[in-house]
């Protein structure tokens, strides 16, 4: 019998709304007001725990492509990212903490610290979409705070997930996008703000030869909208949001270069019904996620995933160029490092398994990219930083050919 532990309720102040209510302010300053509010209320949150606050990253946005295009025409800026979260029942609600070696119980505790480090990473990345992986706590605390900050969102969770055997709750995607996007007037046409209108979010991919875990992904297109009028601009994106398998040898591999291609022709489709049934000329195309991947031959065998989105999909890296190297440890450059117990020994993994595509026949570009965290000596998740993976996110300049 699975057991039942419910999943940490986040604590919202007395008297907030996650409601959007009419403001004398204009809808982009009203919620990004409210997303400050909510950085303030998670570090008073942290503080609690933390006498002081030196233990909060803060990563900045390094330029990264210096556009060559005409200044003076218009174009959209859109800032995506990634984040495997670690799910809770996998860490901290794990009887054996995750098997993590080097980190104590307190910072894995998810309710009064891990979980609010989480909220805070993610929205002082001040991204437009979000695509979250391993997500156990999703109802009672990441759609709630991400409401408050100005985002809508959704779950699809594993059926069945890793995390039942220890809470009976499931894990899964969360694919959040902001109401509001963050975007400079000056770089508008007519110095309007947009809104981001999804056309098919609820479409979701079950991906196959999942096995026992079912991988699932978002297969997504937006629109932009002008905020003021809410007429239509005709112009958009699609997007994909996913989780691919995790086992690191050769046969899965393989199975993650199935869903690759797999992922590759459902963007496809979704690209051609949008062109087709709305009109929307689509600028970008992304696929984000925790692929489980590596850019290189390691283990022996070949980055059969990394090759299927460069080759079959004409995608590139928004990290490019990415690490290669011969041991994992020698690089500098990671998304996930770790220590693990694994059969009496400790373990080291560090490595680069999580990206942003885009594909490079579209009319954007790399604008800027979150800055990287340096090698951490003992791992993460710790004090500084609440996941063994870290967030990704790139800013991105789509220009309209007409």
């Amino acid at each position: 019998m699975l057991p039942n532990i419910s999943a940490p309720v986040f604590p919202l102040p007395d008297g907030i709304s996650t409601k959007y209510v009419d403001s004398t302010s204009p809808p982009h300053e009203y919620f990004e007001s409210r997303r400050d509010s909510v950085l303030n209320y998670l570090k008073t949150l942290l503080m609690k725990t933390h006498s002081h606050a030196s233990f909060l990253q803060h990563r900045s946005y390094k330029p990264y492509y210096t556009l060559e295009s005409n200044q003076n025409s218009s174009f959209y800026s859109l800032t995506v990212s990634t984040f495997n979260t670690l799910a809770s029942s996998l860490s901290g609600e794990h009887p054996n903490l995750g098997n993590f070696s080097r980190i104590d119980r307190k910072t894995l505790e998810f309710s009064s610290f891990r979980g609010i480090l989480l909220l805070y990473e993610i929205l002082q990345s001040d991204s437009d979409i979000i695509c979250l992986q391993e997500v156990d706590t999703y109802s009672n605390w990441f759609q709630n705070v991400l409401k408050w900050a100005g985002y809508d969102s959704q779950f699809q969770p594993k059926v069945p997930s890793p995390c039942e055997k220890y809470t009976g709750r499931s894990d899964g995607l969360v694919l959040a996008w902001r109401i509001i996007p963050r975007m400079e007037q000056q770089q508008l046409q007519h110095q309007q703000k947009y809104i981001l209108c999804p056309i098919s979010v609820d479409s979701v991919q079950r991906l196959k030869y999942s096995g026992e875990r079912s991988q699932v992904a978002f297969v997504t297109g937006f629109e932009f909208v002008h905020e003021t009028d809410r007429i239509q601009s005709k112009h958009g994106f699609i997007l994909c949001g996913t989780h691919l398998k995790s086992e690191k040898s050769e046969n899965g591999e393989r199975i993650r270069q199935v869903q690759a291609k797999e992922l590759i022709l459902a963007a496809r489709k979704l690209r051609k019904f949008v062109e087709q049934n709305y009109s929307v000329e689509l600028l970008g195309e992304f696929i984000i996620g925790d692929m489980n991947a590596r850019p290189n031959s390691f283990g022996g065998y070949a980055p059969l995933v990394y090759e299927a989105f460069l080759t079959d999909g004409f995608y590139t890296c928004a990290y490019e160029p990415l690490p290669v190297m011969e041991s994992e440890a020698e690089s500098g450059l990671f998304t996930s490092h770790k220590f693990r117990e694994t059969n009496g020994r400790e373990v080291e993994t560090k490595t680069w398994i999580d990206y942003i595509f885009y594909r490079i026949q579209d009319e954007c570009a790399v604008y800027s990219i979150l800055e990287l965290i340096e090698s951490v000596p003992n791992g993460l998740p710790c004090v500084n930083y609440p996941s063994d993976h870290i967030l990704l996110a790139a800013n991105f300049k789509l220009t309209p050919r007409r």
